[in-house]
C-alpha cells in the first residue's frame, strides 16, 4: 500500500532575520515539538523566498523521497534549516502528531552540511551543521513501513 506525502510547511532560519546557531540547532523538547527555532530574532513576515520541491508525492512504505530546498533566485541563499517527517491523523486533518517518523539519510558528501538532531527518534530530524550560505540542499527521507499520511515539516 502506498503512502501519501504532503509538503506542508517548513522552517528555515535566515541569518538576516535571526542570529542562529552556526553549528546547528540546540536540541530541546520545545524545539522538537514546535519546530520553532530557539534563538534571538524575529520571524519573517514577508512571502517565503524559497522553493520546497518533492521528487514524488506518493511513496511505498520504506520508500525514499527527496526534498529539495532552494532560493527563488540565485541571490536567495540561507544558512539554516530544520526538517522532520511526521504522521498526520488523517488525510483531511492537517494536524500532525508531534513525533518524528521515518528517517533521513545523510551521505558522506552531505555530512558537511547536514546533521541528525536527536528528537527522540533516531534519524527522524535533520538540520544544518555549519554557518555557510547555502543556495540549495537535498534531503533524503525514508518513509515508515506503516501506511498513512505523512508530511515533511
Amino acid at each position: 500500500m502506498d503512502l501519501l506525502l504532503y509538503l506542508f510547511s517548513f522552517v528555515v532560519s535566515l541569518c538576516s532575520y535571526t542570529s542562529g546557531f552556526s553549528e546547528g540547532l540546540t536540541v530541546s523538547d520545545r524545539l522538537c515539538k514546535s519546530m520553532t527555532p530557539i534563538h534571538p530574532g524575529y520571524p519573517q513576515t514577508s512571502q517565503i523566498p524559497y522553493k520546497f520541491t518533492l521528487d514524488k508525492s506518493r511513496v511505498l512504505g520504506g520508500g525514499q523521497v527527496t526534498l529539495r530546498i532552494s532560493g527563488d533566485n540565485p541571490k536567495c541563499r540561507f544558512k539554516g534549516f530544520f526538517v522532520q517527517g511526521r504522521k498526520l491523523k488523517s488525510r483531511d486533518c492537517l494536524k500532525d502528531i508531534p513525533i518524528p517518523v521515518g528517517h533521513f539519510i545523510i551521505s558522506r558528501n552531505d555530512s558537511a552540511v547536514q546533521q541528525f538532531v536527536g528528537c527522540g527518534h533516531p534519524g527522524g530530524s535533520v538540520s544544518h551543521n555549519n554557518s555557510e550560505y547555502k543556495s540549495a540542499v537535498e534531503l533524503k527521507w525514508i518513509a515508515p513501513k506503516e501506511p498513512g499520511y505523512y508530511v515533511l515539516l
